[in-house]
C-alpha cells in the first residue's frame, strides 16, 4: 500500500467515525497544507511525524466510535 492508498483510507475510516481531516491534523499538530501535500506526492512525512500522525488517527477514530 502506498501512502497516498493509506491516506485515502484514514480519511474514508475518519469519515465513517464522524471525524474530520482538520480535526486529525489538529490532533497531530501538524497544518492542513501539509495533509495535503502528503496525499498529494509533493511531500513525504518523516517517520516520527508520521507515528505520531498515527498514533492521533487511531486516538481520534477510536474515541469517535
Amino acid at each position: 500500500m502506498t501512502l497516498r492508498d493509506e491516506i485515502r483510507e484514514m480519511e474514508g475510516q475518519l469519515k465513517r467515525a464522524g471525524a474530520s481531516v482538520l480535526q486529525l491534523c489538529d490532533e497531530a499538530g501538524i497544518n492542513r497544507a501539509t495533509w495535503t501535500r502528503w496525499k498529494s506526492g509533493k511531500n513525504r512525512p518523516n517517520m516520527a511525524t508520521w507515528e505520531s500522525t498515527k498514533a492521533a488517527f487511531d486516538d481520534l477514530v477510536s474515541v469517535q466510535q
